[in-house]
């Protein structure tokens, strides 16, 4: 992969550049590229609703292309089906309409909560949602009436913010039941496994696999797979835990190179668009959000941490969002995001986790760094 340029490294500060864009996939691609990858490199768009881990690891990962020489046929294999997951996935999250990407959002989660048998059809006549769109070219009124009658005729779920929730999540299920067949896994070993270790507590622990709430269920699969591709690549488990201090990541970045990590994170975490703020580290401009804007949304979203900083007592991290376009040929598309080690360290999931929950430290690690640390480090 094309390696990262370390261009601030002091006690206190550590900072990557990742190469914009990506490596032009219809070029040719053999052990001997992929070392410091050469290929041309072309524009990584936004990641599609639900592929934000997917696309975060390409950063971090090796991209074999269309064009692999016979040495690369294994982890080409690996690469098609990891695609094809990803492609499943994404077919499903954009045959909803938009809004369900929002499904977390307090003001949505609120709204839907009140939807119950009894009123759910007339409140969703009375109401038309215009919701933000997939692409910024249009934008369209929606009706849930098609959705809300469906919600009536069952009797599972007690509101429509339930039901949304299992109509979002649920073919998930089967999409990494068929992307863990290719590792000879299946949900119930992989459970089993998943909390093995004696001194990890979790509150998904009071749970067997078969009595678990179906909502918990799916994400912890979807966490499953992910762990089980990142492994796949080569990818490692970095050492560093949100229990440590700000110093502990600024070592991890120097020795590990950038991190990819999930949680609670990027645009839709807050009530307002980001500001630029005055720093700027080497070309690039930064990007923050102003105290007090950050809001109660629980889903999920994928990063890669690029850099930490230590001011006296306070930390403070940059990270790229896949949510951003990345663009050779335009260095401002790919924006870099400011936000303290606090919110950090409140906010990330373990990698065996769909949320924070930070009992106790997981010894299954927070984040993930590349097979083979940049050559800087």
């Amino acid at each position: 992969m094309s390696a990262p340029q370390l261009i601030h490294k002091t006690p206190n500060f550590v900072f990557w550049e990742l190469p914009l864009g990506k490596p032009d996939q219809n070029a040719p691609c053999s052990p001997e590229i992929l070392e410091n990858d050469t290929r041309p490199r072309v524009r990584q768009d936004p990641c599609e609703e639900a592929t934000c881990w997917h696309d975060a690891i390409e950063t971090i990962r090796e991209q074999i292309g269309n064009h692999p020489t016979p040495e690369l046929t294994e982890q080409k294999k690996l690469e098609n089906h990891y695609y094809t997951w990803r492609e499943a996935v994404s077919k499903h999250e954009t045959s909803l309409p938009a809004i369900f990407a929002l499904v977390e959002h307090p003001t949505v989660r609120e709204v839907w909560t009140q939807w119950q048998h009894h009123n759910a059809i007339n409140e969703s006549l009375a109401l038309l949602f215009e919701p933000l769109s997939r692409s910024s070219e249009k934008q369209e009124k929606i009706s849930l009436l098609p959705y809300t009658q469906q919600f009536v005729k069952q009797e599972e779920y007690k509101n429509f913010y339930e039901y949304a929730c299992h109509i979002k999540l649920a073919p998930r299920i089967k999409i990494n039941e068929e992307f863990l067949k290719y590792f000879e896994k299946t949900p119930e070993k992989m459970f089993t496994e998943a909390f093995i270790d004696p001194n990890y507590q979790s509150n998904f622990q009071r749970y067997s696999w078969e009595n678990m709430p179906k909502a918990i269920q799916i994400k912890l699969l979807d966490m499953f797979a992910k762990e089980i591709c990142a492994e796949a690549y080569g990818l490692r488990k970095s050492s560093w835990t949100p229990f440590q201090e700000v110093s502990n990541l600024i070592s991890e970045l120097k020795h590990c190179g950038p991190l990819v990590v999930g949680g609670i994170f990027g645009r839709r975490a807050y009530s307002e668009k980001p500001f630029t703020m005055k720093e700027s580290v080497g070309k690039r401009s930064t990007y923050g959000w102003r105290q007090g804007t950050r809001i109660d949304y629980r889903a999920g979203h994928t990063i890669t941490i690029i850099g930490a900083k230590q001011l006296k007592d306070k930390g403070f991290v940059y990270y790229v969002d896949p949510e951003d376009p990345s663009d050779p040929k335009d260095i401002t598309a790919q924006k870099i995001y400011v936000i303290s080690y606090k919110s950090l360290k409140e906010n990330v999931a373990g990698c065996r986790a769909p949320w924070p929950d930070h009992i106790a430290p997981s010894p299954y690690g927070y984040a993930w760094a590349a097979k083979k640390a940049p050559a800087s480090s």
